[in-house]
């Protein structure tokens, strides 16, 4: 041993021995707390699509919906497109599938017909295709057949009531007024034959101012015209 130096003993950490009995031991490394992040709804994306308890992106209801709206843009572009640019761009034209009722001739519509003209100008304001405007002029002829049809049967009904001489009855009854109305006044009152009751007090009437005779003249009686002839021009038996 050298004179002035001191001897201190190592310890070591794996033998637990040290000055004075003591253990000790040395902890190195940190123990790192991990915290799991739940997902949250993308911005923008509609509560719909969104699975919340999953945390996920409801893929299949997206997918089926995105194909639904691009049908509808589809079909809304195929009927811009097939409305013209100006109302008189469309055509009085009935569907290729209208069927008149046999027996009947269904005249042609033009296209500055009042009607239609203000028809057109109805469908342009709200975008309606060709398509859909021949289905309303065929809507539109429908209406007149039956108001026909409901007016012929009234008048048939009507002559019914007038017995097995109605023709003759009604020619009588038209001649006369033919003869003393002018010709201004003739197609009004010859309307009014339409009525039994009518037609018998027109009898009353010329008989009184003639002897008691209806006044006819010979060879002027005329075959009468069937009803939708005389109510509506427009609508004429097919030959």
């Amino acid at each position: 041993m050298i004179l002035g130096l001191r001897h201190t003993p190592v310890y070591s950490p794996d033998t637990g021995s040290g000055d004075g009995g003591a253990s000790g031991s040395i902890e190195t490394g940190a123990t790192a707390a991990v915290e799991t992040v739940k997902p949250t709804k993308p911005d923008g994306l509609a509560d719909s699509f969104w699975d919340a308890e999953k945390g996920a992106v409801k893929f299949d209801d997206l997918t089926r919906t995105l194909g639904e709206l691009t049908a509808i843009k589809e079909t809304v572009e195929q009927r811009k497109a097939a409305v013209p640019e100006k109302p008189d761009g469309y055509k009085p034209e009935l569907p290729k599938t209208f069927k008149a009722p046999q027996g009947i001739k269904i005249p042609e519509l033009t296209a500055d017909n009042p009607s239609f003209v203000k028809l057109r100008e109805v469908a342009h304001k709200h975008g309606l295709p060709q398509e859909a405007v021949s289905d309303l002029v065929a809507l539109k002829t429908e209406l007149d057949l039956a108001e026909l049809d409901a007016a012929g049967k009234a008048i048939d009904a009507e002559f019914a009531k007038l017995g097995d001489k109605a023709k003759e009855r009604v020619s009588a009854v038209e001649n006369w007024l033919k003869a003393n109305a002018s010709a201004d006044e003739y197609p009004d009152l010859q309307q009014l034959v339409t009525k039994a009751s009518v037609l018998g007090w027109l009898e009353k009437i010329a008989a009184k101012l003639n002897g008691g005779q209806i006044p006819t003249k010979q060879g002027e009686t005329e075959p009468r015209k069937p009803a939708e002839q005389r109510w509506y021009p427009t609508m004429v038996k097919a030959s």
